[in-house]
């Protein structure tokens, strides 16, 4: 789609990788069907890889954007360490009744 008609919103997709290392054509990634989805509402999508020696380049990352959805593995790492991860960068849960619940 051609970048000059997108919409202003801006959201990156966030999951913890090797962030030196290319990352993979979006719809390569786990994530590939939220890409397709975002592009076709007109939504600027970006991949933002977390690792935490390099936390304040994707804090950096993400400031610049209007949202963030995270991936996050239960499996690969203990949820202590995941927890404390997303709150370093101040990020809540939406409330209850913003999520339709």
């Amino acid at each position: 789609m051609d970048q000059s008609n997108r919409s202003c919103l801006r959201i990156g997709l966030l999951w913890r990788g090797d962030r030196f290392a290319s990352v993979p054509a979006p719809g390569k990634t786990r994530l590939g069907r939220i890409f397709e989805e975002l592009d076709r509402l007109d939504v600027h999508a970006e991949a933002v890889v977390y690792a935490e020696e390099a936390n304040a380049e994707v804090r950096e990352q993400l400031l610049a954007l209007d949202g963030v959805l995270a991936w996050l593995d239960p499996t690969s790492q203990p949820a202590s360490r995941r927890v404390s991860s997303v709150r370093r960068f101040g990020w809540q849960p939406a409330p209850k009744d913003a999520r339709g619940s």
